[in-house]
């Protein structure tokens, strides 16, 4: 699915969205650089990761770790949207404060969140 009207930059994945400020995607081995970039430009970002070790090494600025979750899956599964805003609401106050290079928060959501089936 796409947006109507969004830019998109096919070689970094970036693209900006008039529903959401900006979103970015990336690939495992663009990440460092991607981020690095955005962040040089006075833009705050936050990894939400599944592979915590792998993004470990890679020294992202701000990084959540939302424990037991699996790759396709980093909000949740689908159709669990308290749950999807509950990890995007732990992700973004990561901007609140400094960068913290290498360091990942790993938050443990509640079972009845996680557990929940797509509706």
């Amino acid at each position: 699915m796409t947006d109507q009207g969004a830019a998109h930059h096919p070689r970094s994945g970036i693209r900006n969205s008039p529903r959401l400020p900006f979103v970015a995607y990336f690939t495992p081995g663009d990440n460092q650089f991607i981020i690095r970039e955005i962040e040089m430009r006075g833009l705050s970002t936050v990894l939400i990761t599944v592979s915590p070790e792998a993004s470990r090494q890679m020294r992202p600025p701000r990084a959540l770790y939302p424990g037991g979750f699996k790759i396709g899956n980093s909000l949740g599964h689908p159709g669990q949207r308290e749950l999807h805003r509950r990890v995007l609401r732990d992700a973004l106050a990561l901007v609140k404060g400094p960068p913290r290079p290498g360091e990942i928060l790993e938050r443990a959501y509640p079972e009845d969140l996680v557990s929940t089936s797509a509706a």
